[in-house]
């Protein structure tokens, strides 16, 4: 059975709190969170591919959808490669790109990446490195494992940045990096060594760093430090023509908005009142907790709705011996608007552990880490009235 490989990627700002908000207002925007009058079963259909040039992928940290292409990424590279692009009617496997190793245009450890549908590119962050990688999908349809991309950007100021997941207006978005050299190495005694936004951003030109939001839970009631990450590991996407990002928290089951255009910042939580039920010690301090369910799998957007990927299981079922005897991933996606009201919830039979959304054809694609085929399942949406008005 394979085991889900997880790499580690991780000022105070305003939190929205009764200080900013009246507790009834607050009250609202938890009580409407699971408030779905329509419910939706969803078959998953796995597509079939005559090509013999199919590669399996199992490892699928994103899917990206570009005009007729379909792209897969590995950020494990476990077979040498980092993306994978097919047709996405016919499934047919058009191009490998992305090299593992240490040489030029090369990595050995991925980090985020993301597209930029308006100029055809993919940027990919290389951890070991330090750098974003630029990629243009033209020439490496063409050029295939034989394409260098160019070096985007490169952290030479040695400040530790995230995982990297968007670009706007002349920033690049990552998750905040909790666990930076410092922390690992001192632990949770100093709260100023850590960093507790949820976003940065780094501009192109200048390199200057700026932090967005503020995590839910405050820094000081954790234990240590693999608790914090635990609890603040999230997945974030921008609307662009909003200016508005949106979190998803794997263990908490929270959605965070960060108001990108406004000065202070401001998080603004929604989620389950009565959720946090959280595993502490004597000295009531958050500790890990192995047997928690999994909240947030993935989150994908349109200019419309919020597609949240939803477990509520524990992610790995635990013998008395300490194995593995089942992986758990998701099987429901909550849809909201952008004004956060219930949408939509679609109950799977597949479980799935990426999505992406395809509002053309009006499908949404889920990567099946268990698969023993080409790991991508189709959930058809036209006949959903509530997303399609």
């Amino acid at each position: 059975m394979r085991i889900l490989i997880s790499i580690i990627f991780y000022t105070c700002i305003i939190t929205f709190s009764p200080s900013c908000s009246s507790d009834r207002e607050k009250e609202t925007e938890l009580n409407k969170f699971n408030d779905f009058t329509t419910k939706i079963n969803l078959r998953g259909i796995v597509p079939s591919s005559k090509d013999s040039s199919t590669i399996m992928v199992n490892t699928i940290a994103n899917i990206f959808i570009l005009d007729s292409l379909l792209i897969l990424y590995d950020y494990t590279a476990r077979n040498g490669n980092f993306f994978y692009v097919h047709n996405k009617y016919s499934y047919k496997h058009l191009a490998t790109f992305g090299n593992i190793g240490s040489g030029p245009g090369e990595g050995n450890i991925g980090g985020g990446a993301f597209l930029d549908k308006k100029t055809n590119t993919i940027f990919q962050q290389i951890q070991d490195k330090k750098l974003l990688y630029k990629y243009h999908i033209d020439s490496a349809l063409k050029m295939g494992q034989n394409y260098i991309p160019e070096i985007e950007y490169k952290n030479y100021s040695g400040q530790e940045i995230g995982k990297f997941l968007s670009y706007l207006n002349g920033k690049y978005y990552a998750m905040s990096n909790i666990l930076t050299r410092n922390v690992l190495k001192s632990g949770i005694s100093n709260f100023a060594e850590i960093e507790n936004s949820i976003i940065s951003s780094v501009s192109k030109v200048s390199g200057q760093i700026q932090k967005y939001g503020t995590h839910y839970l405050p820094l000081v009631e954790f234990d240590d430090v693999n608790a914090l990450y635990e609890y603040n590991y999230n997945k974030f996407q921008i609307n662009e023509d909003l200016q508005i990002a949106v979190t998803a928290y794997r263990y908490l089951n929270r959605l965070a908005f960060i108001d990108l255009k406004t000065e202070d910042k401001q998080t603004k939580y929604f989620g389950e009142e009565n959720e946090l039920t959280l595993k502490r010690n004597l000295e009531g301090k958050i500790i890990r907790d192995f047997d928690r369910a999994v909240s947030y799998f993935d989150i994908a957007i349109t200019s419309k709705y919020i597609f949240a990927l939803y477990s509520g299981n524990p992610l790995h079922i635990i013998d008395e011996d300490g194995q593995i005897i089942e992986e758990n991933y998701a099987s429901e996606i909550h849809v909201y608007d952008w004004n956060r009201n219930p949408v939509a919830k679609l109950l799977l039979d597949m479980e799935v552990e990426t999505i992406a959304i395809d509002w053309e054809k009006k499908i949404i694609y889920g990567s099946n880490p268990l698969a023993k085929n080409l790991s991508i399942v189709e959930f058809d949406i036209k006949s959903i009235s509530e997303i399609n008005r």
